[in-house]
């Protein structure tokens, strides 16, 4: 199944590009290798670096 546009890339992906990052390989590297933009793994990064928010409906401490 090929990926078309609109779509969600899979976790799995998602997981071997932010190692790859980690790893020390350059972001235009990365995207090459893993036919991704760089705008892609820059939302990855900061999606993965931002603190979670509170859902809504939930209480901050978890206790009711």
């Amino acid at each position: 199944m090929a990926w078309k546009s609109g779509q969600s890339y899979s976790g799995d992906l998602r997981s071997r590009v932010l190692g790859a990052i980690d790893g020390g390989s350059p972001a235009r590297a990365t995207a090459q290798l893993f036919q991704v933009s760089v705008s892609y793994i820059y939302k990855a990064l900061a999606r993965v670096r931002r603190p979670a928010r509170p859902r809504p409906g939930r209480s901050a401490t978890g206790s009711s």
